[in-house]
């Protein structure tokens, strides 16, 4: 009931208004100690401090971060379905490869796509989304030391299914409907960072798209994230069957 009210909560149309608000005063206390995010807090006030104040300083901006990301991802949550972006022809391999640029895996993961993706006919945002998402979880959970990501996908009964597989740590099937619910995460904050938002936003976008999406999991193995889009026509696509 608690998770229901919540996903209630976020679908009020205000929330945008609202959660730029908090965004702003997410933010401002980072500002205001010069955006240190990510850098030595001795920077700040290193005659100042002593080690315990610069790791309670590290904490805050720390804090401060997450809420940032937290605000951010209740905002993109909240967007889904309701604004609505012109459909284009999409080519996939060229947005995977910005979206591996982007994220800039760390040296001992590698990311295959061993057969060629096809060009579809979607709106940029929420497909970059999707991936970007699932391909951030499965870099972040990477317990190998030589992390595998294998993007592949088929063709099947007028969908298209993708499947976003790694040889991570794997995930107990009890949690396999629990991870796509928001705020939910499998490891503490305190070890790895996350907002427990990111797979909630890519079920919402491929469901409100008429899609699906699943898990299969094998602890020590790795797992396989799918999804299916209605297969829609291209531009070319719909040019080409207009002259027959």
């Amino acid at each position: 009931a608690e998770r229901q009210g919540g996903e209630e909560f976020l679908e009020i149309g205000g929330i945008d208004a609202a959660g730029h608000h908090a965004q702003e005063d997410a933010v401002g206390p980072a500002q205001a100690m010069g955006d240190h995010r990510g850098s030595a807090p001795g920077n700040i006030a290193a005659d100042k401090l002593d080690d315990n104040g610069k790791e309670q300083l590290q904490l805050l901006l720390k804090r401060v971060a997450r809420m940032h990301d937290l605000i951010e991802g209740i905002l993109q949550y909240s967007r889904v379905g309701r604004i609505e972006e012109k459909n284009s022809e999409i080519d996939l391999n060229a947005m995977i490869r910005e979206i591996i640029e982007t994220i800039d895996p760390p040296p001992n993961i590698d990311i295959k796509v061993p057969k060629k993706l096809p060009t579809i006919f979607f709106s940029k945002t929420p497909i970059e989304q999707i991936f970007q998402n699932l391909l951030s979880n499965a870099i972040k959970y990477m317990d190998k030391p030589k992390g595998k990501i294998v993007i592949d996908w088929a063709r099947k009964n007028g969908s298209l299914i993708f499947n976003v597989r790694d040889n991570g740590p794997g995930i107990k099937e009890i949690y396999f409907d629990k991870i796509f619910h928001i705020f939910q995460t499998l490891a503490p904050r305190d070890e790895i960072e996350s907002t427990g938002i990111g797979l909630t936003i890519v079920k919402k976008i491929i469901e409100t798209n008429g899609g699906k999406i699943w898990l299969e999991s094998e602890i020590g193995k790795g797992s396989t994230f799918s999804f299916t889009l209605p297969q829609k026509e291209t531009e070319s696509e719909m040019r080409t069957h207009a002259k027959l």
